[in-house]
Order: C-alpha cells, then sequence, then structure tokens
C-alpha cells in the first residue's frame, strides 16, 4: 500500500511524482482501507485510498484517520462517512470482530461500542485525531481557513471523495485521476498549508 515515506516529491516540470517499492497490502494502520482491515477481498483500488488519505495529510498537515488500532481507524471512518453498506460487511472475514449483526433491523451491521469492544479484547479505544470531520465536505471549509477562499478547494474535495468512496467499485480510477479538473487548474502545484499541529489547530 501506498505510504508517506514511499513518494518522492520532484519538480512538476520534470515527471511525475514516483512510488518506489512495490505494491503491498500493508504499511502504515491509518493508510489501510476498510478491505484490508475487514478481510474484504481487494484490488489495486486500495492503493488510491492511500493516496487519498496522504493527499488530505499534505494538505492539511495531519493525517485524516490516525487510529493507534484498527476498531479505532473504522471508527473514525465510520463517524466521518458513514457505515459501509451490508453487502460489503457481510463479504468481510473479520466484519464480526468490529460489528454485531442483527437482523431484525434494515441496517444489519451495528458497529461494536468502544466499550464492547473493550471487553472482547481489553483494548481501550483512544481518540487520536487532529482534526474532526463530521462529514468529507467540511474538508472545504477547513482548507478555506488555512489556505484563502480561492485555492480550489471544492475540487480538492471532490477529488478526495472519490478517492476514499467506501465501495471499492465506485472509487475514482488513476486514469480518471489524471483527468480530473483539479489537475488542470494548475492548483494542484500550490503549496500546502502550514502544519496545523504545530499551529494548535
Amino acid at each position: 500500500i501506498i505510504k508517506n515515506n514511499q513518494i518522492v516529491a520532484i519538480k512538476v516540470n520534470k515527471s511525475d511524482p514516483e512510488i518506489l517499492d512495490s505494491w503491498l497490502p500493508c504499511g502504515d494502520g491509518w493508510l489501510l482501507c476498510t478491505e484490508v482491515i475487514l478481510g474484504i477481498p481487494y484490488d489495486e483500488a486500495i492503493d488510491m485510498w492511500a493516496l487519498g488519505l496522504v493527499a488530505v495529510e499534505l494538505a492539511t498537515g495531519v493525517p485524516l484517520y490516525p487510529g493507534e488500532d484498527d476498531y479505532d481507524v473504522l471508527k473514525f471512518i465510520i463517524e466521518t462517512q458513514g457505515q459501509l453498506p451490508d453487502h460489503l460487511l457481510e463479504s468481510g472475514l473479520y466484519t464480526d470482530c468490529y460489528f454485531i449483526e442483527d437482523n431484525y433491523y434494515e441496517q444489519r451491521w451495528t458497529f461494536k461500542t468502544k466499550e464492547q469492544f473493550q471487553y472482547e479484547t481489553n483494548y481501550q479505544s483512544k481518540e487520536t485525531r487532529y482534526i474532526k470531520l463530521k462529514r468529507l465536505d467540511d474538508l472545504e471549509q477547513l482548507l478555506k481557513v488555512r489556505r484563502g477562499p480561492e485555492n480550489g478547494q471544492p475540487l480538492f474535495v471532490r477529488l478526495i471523495k472519490q478517492m476514499l468512496a467506501l465501495d471499492a467499485n465506485q472509487r475514482i480510477t488513476p486514469s480518471e485521476v489524471l483527468k480530473h479538473p483539479f489537475f488542470n487548474t494548475g492548483l494542484s502545484t500550490r503549496p500546502s498549508c502550514p502544519d496545523m499541529n504545530s499551529t494548535g489547530v
């Protein structure tokens, strides 16, 4: 999987960014997508998820879902993007580690509370986020505060939402990313904002 330390920053007019090593379903825990955590069959779309999270971190200065455990990563994802559809959860080998199945409700799977998960695993969930978003759209306003109102935030957030689609089949592909309007405006070459962790945000 793509990790922060696998991407080399080089001049845009020289070449494209280079990924140093080969694709593997491992790496920084908070860059892992839901397919890997839950044991859902996956393909190269997991790299697009990781790249989306790296892009958010480059834009904000802090990781979006910095969980110390896979439970926390899933918790942060669900609180920001909503729960995965039942048809995806049903295909996961490890879904029942994090969700409770209940056939009496329209939504078949319910994410375990931190108390339930701690009782079963002895792991105490931790809040480790630097920024808490109720939805990915809130990223637009956050970036406007940090970078000003005219820096292409709507296009960037639209791209991020496509890269972080919960259903891998709906995730944007590499060829589609290259054609995305965000990369046709010159906005993607502007410098990122200061590190929020050092500015008290």
